[in-house]
């Protein structure tokens, strides 16, 4: 059985794959990213994960997105503690955060 972690990445690789080829849906996915990618794949991004797609700058040499910060202070709440705990979250979207990672030939899209 195939993990969402993997399913995500998947669907990831073939958003960014036809977002270099095709106009149409870079557009699209610059304007309205979960319209595009459900359009296309027929894949619902859950509503409560923001995301965003960015052309990179020709004059940049690398875009990086920094990590969220991390406060020392703060405890985990209980989802949090699920999740570092083994717990899995139901429903039938994929899981979005944490879970993406570019594969060599994608990230020259992304430098």
């Amino acid at each position: 059985m195939e993990s969402p972690q993997s399913r995500t990445q998947e669907v990831l690789d073939a958003v960014l794959e036809r977002a270099a080829r095709d106009s149409e849906f870079r557009r699209a996915l610059l304007e309205s990213p979960r319209a595009a990618i459900h359009q296309a794949f027929g894949v619902r991004v859950p509503d409560d994960v923001r995301l965003k797609f960015i052309e990179r700058d020709p004059d940049l040499d690398a875009l990086v997105v920094l990590p969220d910060l991390i406060d020392d202070t703060r405890t985990l709440s209980d989802d949090e503690l699920d999740g570092v705990s083994g717990g899995a979250g139901g429903g039938s979207h994929l899981m979005w955060r944490g879970a993406l990672k570019t594969s060599p030939r994608s990230r020259r899209s992304h430098y």
